[in-house]
Order: C-alpha cells, then structure tokens, then sequence
C-alpha cells in the first residue's frame, strides 16, 4: 500500500517545528525547548537521553554568551503512517558547529530521527533521536575500539 499522504499544511508545520527547536537550543530558551515535545517527550543524542519536561527543560540550557550552539538541519523527508494519522515519521541531516569567543568550531554532523505527533498545539516531537555520523575506512574491523 501506498504510503499516507500529509498535507502541504502539515508538513509545512513539520518544518517549522524543527526550526522553532533549533532556535530554541540554540538561543538557550530551554522552555521553548521543551514546549517543542510533547510532555513525556524524549530527546536521545550526544548530550544524553531526557524524558518529560523537566529533563527536556534541562537540555535546552546549552548555549551561554561563551558558547553559541548552531544546529543546522537539511534534507528533511516526513512520511505519514497509514494506520495512525496523527502520527509522522521525519529524518533529517544535521550539521552542527559551535560559536565562541576564539572562532567557529565544526562539532559533528548526523542524522536526526523523529516521531512527530499532531496535538492540540501542533504538531510536538514524540521522540527525537539524534545518531552521529562515524566514518571508517573499508579495511577497518567494525567493532574495533578507537
């Protein structure tokens, strides 16, 4: 069967939520941040795992005026679920680098997986799992450590 299809509203609102997080973090407005989930939301990522609002809360507390996080996320694709309309899946790239008082500092690059769900609010991040990108020579044995 053919996937479901979101309306162009919808999406558009998909995007706009993953932007009002990036401003969210990125502007240190922890708050915002967590208003951007659901209230058993959950956030898994090279800063830890957080569950509910409170811990969201506290993962928004990253930038200071010695340190202003960038994240920047592209390529986003937003697939509805057949059997659950209120429910979306999103995958998207990120490229995320840091502003401080000596320059800028490229810090990784990933991909970010979320479930989105349609809520009295808009559209709020059920889950949003952030996997960083490892590159490995072809010849190197995978489970290797560095």
């Amino acid at each position: 069967m053919a996937e479901p299809k979101l309306s162009i509203e919808d999406k558009f609102e998909i995007h706009e939520l993953i932007a009002r997080y990036n401003h969210a973090i990125d502007g240190g407005r922890p708050e915002a941040v967590a208003d951007c989930f659901v209230d058993d939301g959950t956030f898994r990522g090279r800063s830890g795992f957080f569950s509910g609002r409170d811990e969201l809360i506290r993962l928004g507390t990253t930038a200071t005026s010695a340190l202003l996080p960038r994240h920047i996320v592209s390529n986003v694709l937003i697939r509805g679920r057949e059997h659950d309309p209120q429910v979306a899946d999103v995958t998207s790239h990120l490229f995320y680098y840091e502003v401080t008082p000596k320059g800028f500092y490229f810090k990784t690059s990933g991909i970010y997986t979320d479930v989105v769900e349609r809520t009295a609010d808009g559209w709020r991040f059920r889950s949003r799992v952030m996997t960083l990108d490892v590159a490995r020579l072809p010849d190197e044995d995978p489970g290797a450590t560095r």
